[in-house]
């Protein structure tokens, strides 16, 4: 998921830079408020030197718009905002370096797992299937309609989305670039003072599941595999198929 920064269309804020001492909205205690702090190092800057206030997304956006905020931090929601003239957008991760974006996982109790495997397994058959269709370029417009039933426009998707592939980031497998960016991030919510002790990502990934839906559902080579550094390691089935367009 990329991260992007937003100001008002007449905001002389130009850079991410230019933030500094000024008052940003941002949703914390979530995986943007540590994608944002990498962005603010990559540019020279600490939460210190930025006056933020947590707000959601849909607050952030109102807030933003109604001049309550010089701006803020945020993702695909603000990508249909700027192209109607309502924000500017002055950065995003989109096109940068590929550690700045933002993960997701499937996650499941130790005790849940381990009482119900069969319930597991069948969820992450479910999810793989999914990402099976949402990551063939022939589904996007099909794709980009069901997420807009949560309340984004599909212009927003068609935006964010423009010239990268779908599998690039609805793959479900687990490389070594995953496990890499959740081990950075954790070492860098302890770094930037929001966890208290280290902790062992290691512990975290149970893949048994994951591997035997792709054998089940013969994917097993349909998705590219990236390194720790996010290099394309192996190439997936899925990248010989129709390009990504808009």
């Amino acid at each position: 998921m990329s991260a992007a920064s937003a100001v008002p269309p007449d905001s002389q804020l130009k850079t991410v830079e230019d933030l500094k001492g000024h008052k940003v909205a941002q949703f914390r205690g979530t995986n943007l408020q540590i994608a944002t702090d990498r962005v603010l190092e990559k540019h020279g800057l600490a939460e210190k030197d930025i006056r933020f206030v947590s707000l959601d997304s849909n607050s952030a956006t109102a807030a933003l718009i109604s001049g309550n905020v010089e701006a803020s931090f945020g993702g695909s929601e603000y990508l249909d905002l700027a192209k109607r003239g309502a924000v500017k957008i002055i950065y995003s991760t989109k096109n940068d370096d590929p550690t700045l974006g933002r993960n997701a996982g499937l996650l499941v109790t130790a005790e849940f797992e381990k009482a119900h495997p069969e319930f597991t397994a069948k969820v992450v058959r479910a999810f793989v299937k999914g990402a099976r269709f949402g990551s063939d370029e022939a589904n996007r417009q099909a794709v980009f309609e069901l997420w807009s039933k949560a309340g984004l426009p599909v212009e927003s998707f068609e935006a964010d989305f423009k010239d990268e592939r779908l599998a690039h980031r609805l793959s479900p497998v687990v490389d070594d670039f995953i496990i890499a960016r959740y081990k950075d991030q954790a070492a860098r919510a302890k770094a930037y003072g929001l966890i208290k002790k280290d902790v062992d990502i290691d512990s975290w990934f149970e893949t048994k599941y994951l591997k035997q839906a792709l054998v089940d559902l013969k994917l097993e080579n349909y998705w590219s595999t990236f390194d720790a550094k996010g290099q394309k390691a192996t190439e997936g089935e899925v990248e010989h198929t129709k390009a990504a367009s808009n």
